[in-house]
């Protein structure tokens, strides 16, 4: 975590993407059955959570992803709390600033370098991880949920990168990093 988002006005910032996550992930998304269970949410309550990490630094981004879980289940309980969804949450907010900043040193923001860095951490969170928590609770079979599970993320990895990267390279106050 750096200096500035410890800042009031990093503080400022966390609690508008959290606020921003719940409302878009809880009310504004939609979620698809497979298999007799909610299988897959379609929304834009990620992008909060990304752009997180990538202003404020992938420790901030991690509090903000896992802070959006537990207040917007606490706010708007869907199904039983698992802290697997958490840990895959705070991991959303972490993972691409870290391959973000392994890839972009210089800070350019080109669509290509976001792109990557949101497919490879989407691969890691919501294919592995998400899919195995809803296998743990569910019982379902994996090869039940990835079909529908790998077409929203092919669909909506594009979508956000494009979204983020949009919101970063054209709004001058997110670049505090």
């Amino acid at each position: 975590m750096n200096r500035s988002a410890l800042s009031a006005k990093g503080i400022t910032y966390a609690g508008l993407f959290i606020a921003l996550s719940i409302v878009l992930t809880r009310t504004m998304s939609f979620m698809i059955t497979v298999a007799g269970i909610q299988g897959v949410r379609i929304g834009f309550g990620g992008i909060p959570i990304i752009l997180s990490g990538i202003v404020l630094g992938p420790g901030l981004g991690a509090l903000v992803g896992a802070a959006s879980d537990v207040i917007g289940y606490m706010l708007f309980p869907n199904g039983p709390f698992f802290p697997g969804f958490t840990l895959t949450a705070a991991l959303s907010g972490a993972l691409p600033a870290i391959f973000l900043g392994l890839i972009d040193r210089n800070k350019s923001y080109q669509f290509t370098k976001i792109i990557i860095a949101v497919a490879i951490s989407d691969i890691i969170t919501s294919l592995f991880l998400d899919t195995t928590w809803l296998v743990i609770m569910y019982h379902r079979a994996i090869s039940v949920l990835l079909p529908a599970r790998i077409t929203a993320r092919m669909i909506m990895i594009p979508v956000n990168s494009y979204l983020i990267y949009s919101l970063v390279r054209y709004i001058p106050g997110l670049k505090t990093r």
